[in-house]
């Protein structure tokens, strides 16, 4: 419904995977290998890269970071300050409430809605959610879902965390709407990373829901590109979230020959290529995902070159020496 669907992207995070994906997709590169080098928002804050803030920065955007959360949790603010964001908003200014409340989409959103209406357009904003994360502890009395006769397992947890969060941004695309902030704005939405399938696996076999859908999600992870009037599509090419950035330059009309040696990802709408370099080292292409094989060092050289970037502030002083 006025959307792009891409159903096969996957998640390529390591360790710290909200941070990790945060990096990923807003700069097109892979997380460190964290036991060697950390993470890139603590190892390397003073870093700058060709990030979604520097593209729309240079085309006279106002650029905001929300996160309804501190400014220290894994150094984030100084980082995506440094990296181009002009505002970087924190839980204190949202107003925000009490243990649940912090968490709550629904108390979140509006607030960012209000923000993103006293911004200056053209603006581009870039948002964390919280509501449909691990542990998925969405207060009982927030449950929607008829699901009483699974128990309290972890997928019921989960789906219900993810039917109140579902509410709450339709809620918050309505509320733009009304107010006249999707005429002319794209909102994209991604998933970090996994849900109930990464943190409790081996509890997978203990329900039994209707259908398979639910037994292996594979490292995947939605996208949905929503703009008012959209036909909708569904894209099925195999991808992962480092590929976000040139996709959504692709579809801002930014010339290639801008990005194109600026960003380690490709452009998912238009590739002939199917695949998705995953946390594990295999690869992911449809349905399967398997080892390295002759022929994908290319791949594999995108994940060590990235890491040398990120080491380097390649892309740093590249940008300094523009200026």
């Amino acid at each position: 419904y006025h959307s792009i669907y891409m159903s096969n992207i996957r998640e390529q995070t390591m360790v710290i995977h909200t941070c990790d994906a945060e990096f990923l997709v807003n700069n097109s590169l892979y997380p460190l290998d964290y036991n060697s080098y950390g993470l890139a928002f603590e190892s390397y804050p003073e870093n700058r890269y060709y990030s979604l803030p520097y593209w729309f920065n240079r085309r006279g955007y106002v650029t905001v970071d929300i996160h309804p959360e501190s400014a220290s949790l894994f150094n984030w603010y100084q980082a995506e300050r440094r990296n181009g964001y002009q505002r970087c908003l924190i839980s204190k200014d949202l107003d925000m409430g009490g243990s649940f409340e912090n968490g709550n989409d629904a108390y979140f959103l509006p607030r960012a809605a209000k923000l993103i209406a006293e911004c200056r357009p053209p603006f581009m904003v870039f948002l964390i959610t919280r509501t449909a994360h691990v542990p998925f502890e969405l207060p009982r009395e927030h449950w929607q879902l008829d699901l009483r006769q699974y128990g309290d397992h972890p997928m019921v947890r989960y789906l219900q965390a993810q039917r109140f969060a579902d509410g709450a941004l339709g809620d918050f695309l309505t509320r733009l709407d009304r107010e006249g902030l999707l005429e002319n704005t794209v909102a994209i939405f991604y998933g970090d990373h996994e849900g109930v399938h990464k943190y409790y696996p081996d509890q997978m076999s203990d329900i039994d829901l209707p259908g398979d859908w639910w037994q292996d999600n594979k490292f995947r992870t939605p996208v949905i590109i929503y703009e008012k009037g959209q036909e909708p599509e569904v894209i099925d090419v195999t991808g992962g979230e480092i590929d976000l950035l040139p996709t959504i330059l692709y579809l801002w009309g930014v010339d290639e020959k801008e990005w194109y040696n600026k960003v380690i990802g490709r452009n998912l709408l238009n590739t002939s290529r199917s695949f998705a370099l995953l946390p594990d080292g295999k690869i992911a292409d449809g349905e399967t995902s398997r080892e390295p094989e002759p022929g994908d060092e290319w791949i594999i050289e995108g994940y060590r070159w990235s890491g040398k970037i990120v080491r380097s502030d390649y892309f740093g002083q590249k940008i300094a020496a523009e200026n």
